[in-house]
């Protein structure tokens, strides 16, 4: 019985130990197909956003263009743009109208001061002056008669005056003779002050008489010659130039329009360099002579009037003609220089992120385009660069100084002679 038993209780125990290592069996079956099934979800899910990543990324290679920072001087300058003129120019017109008799000069002609170069017909004006000395003549001698009348009549008056102290003679007559030299001296001023009226008007006439030559006031060049024989001019408020003429064109002026933003640099005595375009290939040296306060406003823009001292020994320059002016306000020697276009450089989005690890990418969404890409903000005494170390782009930021337009003095910053910055970049679809 005892054996029966014991036979029992371990057939039922292992019956238990068979049926528990089934259902243990089972269900590791079963979480191994779980398990399958959610790296399955997994693999296809991270898939899918691997594949979202790439499909919004830019597949773009970059090969960047960079310049080294160099050390150096550079001259900060203010360009102007003006025309070339004569330090002093003349534009010579008829005071009288006639007939233009003779011009004695051409263009370009050298003339003197007092020199004729035209003469207008002078026989209206002859005319008057023959009258106007016979007029004098005339008051001339009616003033001497009026002076011999004062003389007569000034006797009789002190003749009428003895008498009445030893005869009698009436009050009557000496009043007569008082009002009789009266008279005489009254007449002989009044000759007196015709005799200076027809004095001036021979002397105006005399005047008239010159102003038939038409003289040079200056010594200088004949740039202009309007006028030729038997021409008619008349002399009004809007008389036609007939001649201009220049000073000594080895000194000239070049007058150039200075911006308002740019004013306050300039002053005078700065040196300047200017070009033509007769001479492209040539500076000609100038000094600022003046500044005018005088602002010209002209769509919206105000300029004022700068005046150039020009040194014209050669000839070369000619009045008219436009010229582009550097004027050096300010010189930096032996400092950090960098590319302006390393300034101006924005690095593309795309570079930025091209680098970043798989985790990142699929925590960092993609972006939609905008106007602002690569785009750096910087402070506002700081602006911001891209360094290129070991192919990779780095950004720095610097404070920037003075400027030629082309290199800009680095006054601090993580840069140093030699450092390569980007200026620039190339676009290779892959």
């Amino acid at each position: 019985m005892v054996a029966t038993g014991n036979y029992t209780d371990f057939k039922n125990k292992s019956l238990q130990s068979l049926s528990e290592d089934l259902i243990d069996s089972r269900i590791k079956k079963k979480y191994k197909r779980h398990l399958l099934f959610i790296t399955a979800i997994m693999f296809i899910i991270m898939s899918m956003i691997l594949f979202y990543i790439n499909l919004g990324a830019d597949k773009s290679r970059y090969d960047y263009i960079t310049e080294n920072v160099k050390q150096g001087d550079i001259e900060v300058i203010v360009t102007a743009t003006g025309s070339l003129a004569p330090t002093k120019e003349v534009s010579i017109s008829s005071e009288l109208s006639g007939k233009v008799l003779e011009v004695y000069v051409e263009a370009d002609d050298i003339v003197h001061v007092g020199q004729v170069i035209a003469q207008i017909d002078t026989q209206k004006i002859q005319a008057d002056v023959h009258a106007m000395r016979a007029k004098l003549n005339q008051a001339a001698a009616n003033l001497l008669k009026s002076q011999l009348d004062a003389q007569l009549t000034k006797k009789k008056l002190n003749r009428r005056k003895e008498l009445m102290q030893t005869q009698n003679i009436s009050k009557e007559d000496l009043d007569i003779s008082q009002y009789a030299y009266d008279e005489a001296v009254a007449l002989e001023r009044a000759n007196k002050a015709t005799v200076q009226a027809a004095q001036a008007d021979l002397k105006l006439s005399e005047i008239n008489l010159n102003k038939t030559r038409i003289i040079s006031p200056i010594n200088g060049m004949v740039l202009q010659r309007n006028v030729d024989p038997g021409a008619i001019v008349a002399a009004s408020l809007s008389a036609p130039t007939l001649f201009s003429i220049a000073s000594d064109l080895k000194y000239m002026q070049l007058e150039a329009a200075i911006d308002e933003a740019d004013v306050g640099t300039i002053k005078k005595g700065q040196k300047a360099h200017f070009t033509v375009a007769a001479y492209p290939k040539i500076r000609f040296p100038a000094v600022i002579n003046a500044v005018h306060y005088s602002a010209t406003t002209v769509s919206n823009v105000v300029t004022y009037q700068a005046i150039f001292s020009v040194d014209n020994s050669a000839l070369l320059l000619r009045p008219g003609m436009t010229a582009t002016a550097d004027i050096t306000i300010n010189k930096v020697q032996n400092k950090l220089l960098i590319p302006n276009a390393a300034l101006r450089y924005n690095l593309p989005e795309s570079a930025k992120t091209k680098n970043t690890s798989f985790w990142k990418k699929l925590l960092i969404m993609p972006r939609r385009p905008s106007n602002n890409q690569g785009l750096v903000r910087s402070s506002d005494d700081k602006k911001s660069v891209w360094m290129l170390i070991d192919n990779h782009p780095k950004n720095v930021f610097i404070k920037t100084g003075a400027t030629d337009g082309f290199f800009t003095v680095v006054e601090e910053g993580d840069l140093k002679k030699g450092d390569a910055v980007i200026v620039d970049n190339t676009l290779e679809k892959s």
